[in-house]
C-alpha cells in the first residue's frame, strides 16, 4: 500500500487543566511510539512525522444564584465553570493500515475527565473530472 499524507487533529476539553496535561502526555507517547514503530518498518521515510500543540483561551462561564428562595435577595452565591481546550495537530505519511491501527488505539485509550474529538484529513488522488458536463 502507498503512504498518503494524513492530518489528524485531536481536540481535548476538560474542566481541570491537570487532566488535559495527563492526556497530552499520553497522546505524545502514543504518537511517538506509533511513529517510531512505523519508521522502523520502512527503510526510507520521505519526511518525519510532526505534531504541534495549540492551547486555546480559557472559557469561563459565571452565574449567580440567590441563596434563599423567599427573602434576602442580597444574599447570593457566585459560581463559575472553567473549560480548558487544547488542540493537537499531527501530520504524517502513513499507510492506511498503520493509520487504522493508530486510530483504533486512540479510540480505546481512556482519558478520565477529558472529552476528545478527532478529525482526520487525508489527501487522495482520484480520477480527473470533466469540467463541461451536459445534462
Amino acid at each position: 500500500m502507498t503512504a498518503l499524507s494524513h492530518k489528524i487533529q485531536i481536540s481535548l476539553k476538560a474542566f481541570e487543566y491537570c487532566f488535559v496535561e495527563k492526556a497530552l502526555h499520553q497522546l505524545n507517547t502514543m504518537i511517538s511510539h506509533a511513529s517510531s514503530h512505523i519508521e522502523s518498518k520502512t527503510v526510507s521515510s520521505s519526511k518525519p512525522s510532526a505534531f504541534s500543540k495549540y492551547t486555546l483561551p480559557l472559557k469561563v462561564q459565571r452565574f449567580t444564584v440567590i441563596r434563599s428562595p423567599h427573602i434576602d435577595k442580597k444574599s447570593r452565591d457566585q459560581f463559575e465553570i472553567r473549560q480548558y481546550k487544547v488542540i493537537l495537530n499531527h501530520s504524517a505519511d502513513w499507510s492506511s493500515d498503520d493509520l487504522r491501527l493508530f486510530l483504533d488505539n486512540l479510540k480505546n485509550a481512556r482519558f478520565y475527565g477529558v472529552q476528545m474529538q478527532i478529525k482526520l484529513c487525508t489527501k487522495t488522488f482520484g480520477p480527473a473530472k470533466k469540467k463541461d458536463r451536459t445534462y
